[in-house]
């Protein structure tokens, strides 16, 4: 296959004053995609041939709104939202409409606190009767680096990413005699679309991520650095059950890591590093034929640093 992308982007950008600014734009792409088979069969949806060349072309309209405001000399905001219409798609689970949102805000109460926070959203939509996808991205994260005595600091971070994806799927399954797979069990009719996967479902994904990490640093001398913590996350997601063996995997899961490092600066361009890390992996699925899959490791790497 081949493919090519432009983009066209105006923008008007007002300093309304030294603490406030906004900008407003519109942007303009085109993508043509292209595609051999060599092929045989029925499959005609979105205008795909069985034999011979597909081709595509997809327009994009996306509105583009932006803010900035910094208060005071130690509080600085940033706002910036796009929302894109496609008049076309490639592949079925694609959107024909998105939505951007971002948002930072960085705080220096003190000179040696720095506090942070961001959201950043994505949603996406394609309301054709043969696909209904609708899917989101939302991520929100805070962080603070803290250094209230020369020889200590803290780090600090959390962040929540939400994923979800929703589409209809056509598909093909026949469960071993006496399983009931309730995803198998509930699905409709997709024979009059696809003959060959006969089953209809609305498919889903989710996936909730909880991400928290904290490190304590030491600094003994000009020479000596120290760094103790670690990090910890845990997902909750689901996925459709397709198959009585089939475990939820990295779908649900616990992950733990802390971590010792430690730098000494031997002089002459040189500095020796140790660090240490446990690695820890569970999984939350069900107990059958195939456990929660489990596994642990303790690593330890130096390393010899040469800065010119």
């Amino acid at each position: 296959f081949n493919q090519s992308l432009k983009r066209n982007q105006s923008e008007l950008a007002w300093d309304i004053s030294k603490k406030a600014g906004a900008r407003i734009g519109f942007r303009y792409g085109d993508r043509v995609f292209n595609l051999f088979n060599d092929f045989l069969g029925g499959e005609t949806f979105n205008g795909f041939s069985t034999t011979g060349e597909d081709h595509f072309v997809v327009d994009e309209y996306t509105a583009l709104l932006g803010f900035w405001a910094r208060p005071t000399s130690t509080l600085r905001l940033n706002f910036d939202l796009e929302h894109t219409n496609y008049d076309n798609v490639i592949v079925r689970m694609a959107p024909r409409k998105e939505a951007r949102s971002r948002f930072q805000t960085n705080y220096t109460p003190r000179p040696w606190a720095v506090l942070g926070g961001s959201i950043n959203i994505l949603e996406d939509a394609n309301a054709n009767s043969l696909t209904n996808y609708v899917g989101h991205n939302r991520n929100y994260g805070l962080t603070a680096s803290l250094t209230p005595r020369e020889h200590v600091g803290v780090d600090l971070a959390y962040n929540y990413n939400d994923v979800i994806q929703n589409a209809l799927i056509c598909f093909d399954d026949t469960p071993p005699t006496g399983v009931s797979l309730p995803f198998v069990t509930n699905a409709a009719s997709c024979a009059a679309n696809e003959a060959a996967n006969p089953l209809l479902a609305n498919s889903f994904y989710t996936n909730h991520t909880n991400f928290g990490m904290a490190t304590v640093r030491f600094k003994f001398d000009k020479r000596t650095t120290a760094n103790v913590g670690g990090s910890f996350t845990n997902v909750d997601g689901s996925v459709p059950q397709f198959n009585i063996l089939q475990p939820q995997g990295s779908a649900q899961y616990k992950y733990y890591q802390p971590v010792v490092y430690l730098s000494v600066d031997l002089g002459h361009k040189l500095a020796w590093n140790s660090g240490w890390n446990y690695y820890q992996y569970n999984e939350g699925s069900f107990v059958g034929p195939t456990a929660p899959r489990y596994f642990h490791a303790n690593t330890l790497t130096e390393s010899l640093r040469y800065a010119f």
